[in-house]
Order: structure tokens, then C-alpha cells, then sequence
């Protein structure tokens, strides 16, 4: 199984990260069994794998910058925590999501079983290698889970798409304040913070 995946894994560097998807497995075989591939992360979808490129340097700056935010606020003084490529267990929808970045809090952390499984909070910076039809069907699967805010990154247009709904969102870019509520309401950055 573990060789599978291997190889499939090469085919991220050759071909695209599309074509090495569908090895599958169950969700307890992917947890104990799935092998750390350098410049990917490896994802579960109802028993099949998709295999995602992890965040380059430009766009882990980006989640940095937001953390940085983050990390003045009450919610980090509390052992809240927004974290870059977090496993995320969305049971509600049968997926297991590595968000480039999540928040959880401090029960999520340090008791999950008895936490709500789902992040309020999720961020996914967009690369020139993320389809949109993945991205929107990402966001679709984090509503139906329970997240209350996703943020979609575009680093290239240096714009944040501030989701609150499926059909809920609003445009920042330069100097307007992407706001991370109704999920995090003290997280509020300006665009041009976040590409700084």
C-alpha cells in the first residue's frame, strides 16, 4: 500500500497532482499507514487519496503573516491555535482535509473526541497548481462540515475571497480588512498585511 502511494506521489513531479490521485483506502488505513512525501500532503475522500502539493515559501509568508495576526489575540492567549497544514477530520462529509491553515481550539486540540470536529475557521492560498473546481469543491465540503469562515488566498491578484456561506463572500484587496468572523471576529487584517 505504502509503495502505491510512493508512486503515486512521484507522479506529482511529472504529470500533475490530479493524475496521482485515486489510490484508496479506509480512513483508519490512511491515518496509520500513509508515508510523509516531501512537497506533498496526502488527503482522504471517502476512501480515495488525493495527493496536494504543500505551500512554497511565497505562500507559507502569507499564513505566517496571518498567524503573526493571530498570535496577538485573546483566542491564542486562551490556547486557541491557527495552525499551517493541520490534519482536519471533517466526519460530517467522510473527509480529511490538511487546510493550509486551520483553527482550533484549545479543546479541539487537547480533547478532539469530545470537541466539534470541524474548524469555525479554515484559509486555502490558491497556486498556480490548485484547480478551481477543487477549490470550490474544498470550500462546499468545509460548509456542509460546519466551518463558519473560509478565506481563499490568491496570491497572483493579491486578493482574499472571505467566504461566510457558500454564497456569501466578500472581496478584499489593498488596504480593505479581511475580517475572519462570524468564526475568530477579533481576527481582522488588511490585504495589503497579508501579501506584505
Amino acid at each position: 500500500m505504502e509503495e502505491t502511494l510512493i508512486k503515486s506521489a512521484r507522479k506529482v513531479s511529472v504529470y500533475s497532482a490530479k493524475s496521482a490521485t485515486g489510490t484508496r483506502m479506509s480512513l483508519d488505513e490512511f491515518l496509520r499507514h500513509t508515508p510523509k512525501i516531501r512537497g506533498t500532503k496526502l488527503e482522504w475522500n471517502n476512501g480515495e487519496i488525493e495527493i496536494e502539493y504543500t505551500m512554497k515559501i511565497a505562500e507559507r509568508n502569507i499564513v505566517t503573516n496571518i498567524v503573526r495576526k493571530f498570535n496577538r489575540l485573546p483566542q491564542y492567549e486562551q490556547g486557541d491555535m491557527l495552525l499551517p497544514e493541520a490534519d482536519v477530520n471533517l466526519s460530517t462529509v467522510r473527509t480529511y482535509r490538511r487546510p493550509d491553515a486551520s483553527y482550533l481550539t484549545k479543546q479541539q486540540i487537547e480533547d478532539p473526541e469530545n470537541a466539534p470536529a470541524a474548524p469555525a475557521f479554515l484559509i486555502e492560498v490558491v497556486s498556480p497548481a490548485n484547480a478551481a473546481g477543487d477549490v470550490e469543491k474544498k470550500m462546499d465540503e468545509y460548509f456542509r462540515a460546519g466551518v463558519q469562515t473560509v478565506w481563499i488566498v490568491y496570491p497572483h491578484t493579491k486578493r482574499v475571497y472571505v467566504y461566510t456561506g457558500p454564497k456569501s463572500v466578500q472581496i478584499c484587496s489593498d488596504d480593505d480588512v479581511c475580517s475572519a468572523a462570524p468564526a475568530v471576529s477579533d481576527l481582522q487584517i488588511t490585504a495589503n498585511e497579508i501579501f506584505r
